[in-house]
Order: C-alpha cells, then sequence, then structure tokens
C-alpha cells in the first residue's frame, strides 16, 4: 500500500460500531492488509507520508497485521512532518530493506496500548484512545511507535509524542535497529519499563531534542536499553521518574558488554530508587564501559567548557582511555550532519535516588551494578544531586 495524507479528518472506525464489552468504538487499521490464516502469513506492506495539518484517528497505521503464528507483521516506511495523531505505528522487518520511521513534525498522544485484548482496535476512555487486538499481547508494547527489526530505524528530528501508555515503551518499543532523536520531545508518557523509549539489541543516539516528564513502574523512566548501546551527544533528559532503578536511562547488559557514551547534552532532575540519571545493572561476565565527558589531549578542557570541534567518525575516540576502539553507531550522512561540535560538557543535575529500603537509595547521579565495569569521568559538570544512602554521584 501507497498512503499519502496532507489534510482533511481521517477517522478509521469499525462499522460494528463497539468493542466487545468494552465503552469504546471499536477502530480498524490504515496500510498494508492484513495476512492470511495460510499460504499468506504475513501482513501486507505499507508506504506512508502524512504532512499539512490532518486529524487522524486510527487503530494502528502502518504495516499490516499477521494472522498466522508463522507469519510476520507487515514492513512499513512512514514519513511524518505534520498531524495530529491518535494511533499505533506499527512494523516488521523481513523485506530487504529495513524498517523506517520518520518524525519531523506533528503530535503523536493519547494512546493507550496496555489494555485489552479485544478484537476491534480503537476505544476513547476520557480523552485517551485505547487500542485492542485479538491476537496482540506483543503490540501491548510501543504506544506510539512499535518496531520488531534488526535493521529498523526510528528518526525523530521534531514534533511531539507525549501522553502514551503501554506496558514496555509508553511511546517507543523497538526490537533491534536504531533509535536517533535529533529533535522534537518525547514526553509525559508511562508504561511498566521504558517509560519513555525501551530498545533491545540495538543503539540509541541523542543529539538534540528531549525525554521528559515520562514515567515507569519498574526500570528507565524515560529510557530503558536492554543489551544495546547509547550515545547522547546534546538533547535533555529531564524530569523523568522510575520506581525502581534508572530514572532518566536505565541500562541492562547480560549477554552483550553495554558501551555507554555520555559526551554532552543534560540529565537532570530524574528519580528513583537507585541511580536517579542512570542505572547499568549488569552479569559478572560482560564488560561495561561507560564515558562521560570527552578526554582530547590537544584540547583545553577545564571544568566546565570545551570548544574543541571534531567530526565524526574519524576523530572520535581520540584519548578515551580503554575505549579508543569504540566508533558510536552515530551516522551523521544519514542524518544530514556533516560534523559535530562538542561545545559543552555533559550536565548530570538534580537527579535523586530516594529509595529508603534494603539496597535501595544509592547513587544520586549513576548508579553501577556490575562486578566488571568501567566509569570514566572526563569533562562533566555535575551538581546537586542527591541520594538516601549520601552517595550523590
Amino acid at each position: 500500500a501507497f498512503i499519502d495524507i496532507s489534510g482533511g479528518n481521517i477517522t478509521a472506525l469499525s462499522v460494528s460500531g463497539k468493542v466487545s464489552n468494552k465503552a469504546a468504538d471499536a477502530g480498524v487499521s490504515i496500510g498494508g492488509g492484513e495476512g492470511g490464516t495460510d499460504g499468506s502469513y504475513n501482513g501486507g506492506n505499507a508506504t506512508i507520508s502524512i504532512s499539512g495539518s490532518p486529524t487522524i484517528v486510527a487503530g494502528s497505521i502502518g504495516g499490516g497485521h499477521k494472522r498466522s503464528p508463522n507469519g510476520k507483521n507487515g514492513f512499513a516506511n512512514i514519513d511524518i512532518s505534520g498531524g495530529d495523531i491518535r494511533a499505533q505505528f506499527v512494523m516488521e522487518g523481513g523485506a530487504n530493506l529495513p524498517c523506517s520511521f520518520t518524525m519531523s513534525g506533528g503530535r503523536i498522544h493519547d494512546v493507550n496500548v496496555s489494555e485489552g485484548n479485544e478484537s476491534g482496535v480503537l476505544g476513547a476512555h476520557g480523552g485517551t484512545y485505547n487500542v485492542y487486538y485479538a491476537n496482540g499481547e506483543e503490540f501491548k508494547n510501543g504506544a506510539a511507535v512499535w518496531i520488531k527489526d534488526s535493521k529498523g530505524n526510528a528518526n525523530i528530528s521534531g514534533g511531539i509524542i507525549e501522553n502514551c501508555e503501554s506496558l514496555n515503551g509508553g511511546a517507543v518499543y523497538m526490537t533491534g535497529g536504531k533509535f536517533n532523536l535529533t529533535g522534537g520531545s518525547v514526553k509525559n508518557n508511562s508504561a511498566i519499563e521504558g517509560g519513555g523509549i525501551y530498545l533491545t539489541n540495538g543503539v540509541v543516539n541523542i543529539l538534540s531534542g528531549s525525554v521528559s516528564g515520562n514515567q515507569a513502574a519498574d526500570n528507565g523512566g524515560g529510557i530503558c536499553v536492554v543489551e544495546g548501546t547509547i550515545t547522547m551527544y546534546g538533547g535533555t533528559v529531564d524530569k523523568n521518574i522510575a520506581q525502581n532503578d534508572g530514572g532518566g536511562f536505565y541500562v541492562s547488559a547480560n549477554k552483550s558488554a553495554a558501551l555507554i557514551d555520555i559526551l554532552s547534552g543534560e540529565i537532570t532532575n530524574n528519580t528513583a530508587s537507585n541511580g536517579g540519571g542512570m542505572a547499568i545493572v549488569s552479569s559478572s561476565n560482560v564488560d561495561v564501559n561507560v564515558v562521560v565527558g570527552v578526554n582530547l589531549p590537544h584540547a583545553n578542557i577545564d571544568e566546565n567548557r570545551d570548544f574543541t570541534e571534531f567530526s565524526y567518525p574519524d576523530d572520535y575516540g581520540r584519548g578515551h582511555e580503554g575505549h579508543k576502539n569504540h566508533v558510536t553507531d552515530v551516522d551523521c550522512a544519514a542524518l544530514g550532519i556533516e560534523n559535530l561540535i562538542h561545545e559543552s560538557c555533559p550536565v548530570v543535575s538534580g537527579n535523586q535516588a530516594i529509595g529508603t529500603g534494603e539496597n535501595e537509595g544509592y547513587g544520586g547521579g549513576f548508579y553501577m551494578s556490575s562486578t566488571n565495569a568501567q566509569l570514566s569521568f572526563y569533562c562533566v559538570i555535575e551538581r546537586d544531586n542527591s541520594a538516601a544512602q549520601n552517595s550523590s554521584d
């Protein structure tokens, strides 16, 4: 399917009217067709562009849903530059090209996929749209964006994703691939893990934009990464809350090494039981390497600022002791960036570890539960972090 939406009001509702046993309108999907029960197992593919100022209400948008457990959901290529949208974007890899979700404008908001296991797809409850699926346990993750593709990409350079709710990844859920934030805002979303973003076996790159005001009932108020890599070169992770570990970031590494670079940007005013700013948990046989700030011997670095200019990837890692071979996975050309300018040291400020129980209340800024970890601080502004167990950093 090829779909171009540039205006108007689009509401995809089932003619049957109601979701079974729910006081809500039933909905349908926009995109690829549903897969068959035998023969054509996979859902249909879709290329979708949304621009201008349309108002869209639907169950899901993107690849068609599979009906057979042997099949896959449809591949999709999504480009959003405008619109007011209440729907879940869904896509799964398997085609020759990777799935792609690109957002430079518009607003996705008030979608809840954490409830229900009903047929139909959409229901309105007090202004929030709840999505229901007949066989959709996996779709209870990522209320705004759901991507299952080891080579998939989610690129957000503008727009807003807000007030969405799911089991994991309140706004965005990815299994594999890359999440690139170069602008826009992911805010006020909620989930059990990864209140804003949840990614497994992939890469998170933050160059600009904000992840703020998100909440997790367990770990990772802002961002939860399982077996993945994080590079933060700008942007803000602010005022996120986790009831357990990792108010801003939560990183779990039990199978593969965790490589985390906080080179610039701000991690501020996040709250958790442990690790207000960031919590890193790994098994004993897994390496964890965390670098905060940039150490460049040729630069005049003081405790506050470093105005050194350098390009990716040739100059990256210069002076990173024990980290020199870790070249970041930021693809500058793909993001339209010729070079990155390191204008400021990262700020880690105002984060809190507030847990009061046993083994709680540690690491206002950073918390690491690992026997094989290296945390290196270079140029960093760290202030006003606090912990119930008097471990402010």
